[in-house]
């Protein structure tokens, strides 16, 4: 069975992009962990289990190797960031509220649902499947991980509560669908992402908005 790098132009740009990711969604899970007071392996798991939640489904149905036993770099940075946000906890905690810091984090995880969905998207077209099915797997790979986190962090799941997470992803999704078909694939994805990234712009100065800090 072909790995991911066999069926992809997994080039440097994918690489970066795919690790921007990754590291956006392991600060994400860590963070759960934290406001629900697990300890170092809750950490690491849900810094895991966000960044590579959603791919691993991905790739289940697409009966696809799955891409971070393919890569062991993707097992490894998400379980280092979990472990070193736990060690670091109260700074964290008393940092959170600072305006700008909170500012970072949401446009973390606004980077973290864009980057997923093209890469589910891509990989998807890459593995010769229909561009509905393309499109559904960019949803799955952005928001799986966030999913898993919160029913293990026994939270209802936050992507149900802010559908704008779905709705955002979807039509990201269709616009690097529609570009992909005469741009390149590379430019794609960055007009792709600047798309979902001021779709959500709305929403996280929504939430600044309403942040007592």
């Amino acid at each position: 069975m072909e790995s991911f790098n066999s069926v992809i132009k997994f080039d440097y740009f994918y690489l970066a992009f795919l690790l921007a990711g990754i590291i956006a969604a392991a600060i994400a899970g860590a963070l759960r962990a934290a406001e629900t007071k697990m300890d170092y392996t809750g950490a690491v798991f849900l810094a895991f289990l966000t960044a590579n939640g959603g791919g691993t489904l991905r790739d289940l149905l697409l009966d696809q190797p799955i891409f971070w036993i393919d890569n062991t770099l993707f097992l490894w940075i998400p379980c280092f960031i979990g472990l070193m946000l736990f060690l670091g906890r109260q700074y964290v905690i008393d940092t959170l509220s600072h305006y700008r810091l909170k500012a970072l984090l949401l446009w973390a995880d606004a980077m973290g649902l864009a980057i997923f969905t093209i890469i589910g998207v891509e990989k998807s077209l890459a593995l010769g499947q229909p561009k509905e099915i393309a499109a559904t797997m960019g949803i799955l790979t952005a928001i799986g991980g966030g999913i898993l986190s919160d029913i293990i962090s026994n939270r209802p799941p936050l992507v149900f509560s802010t559908p704008n997470h779905i709705v955002v992803s979807l039509f990201g999704s269709l616009a690097y669908l529609a570009l992909n078909s005469f741009c390149k694939d590379d430019l794609s994805a960055i007009v792709a992402a600047f798309f979902m990234l001021s779709l959500r712009a709305f929403s996280i100065r929504q939430q600044l908005q309403r942040s007592p800090f």
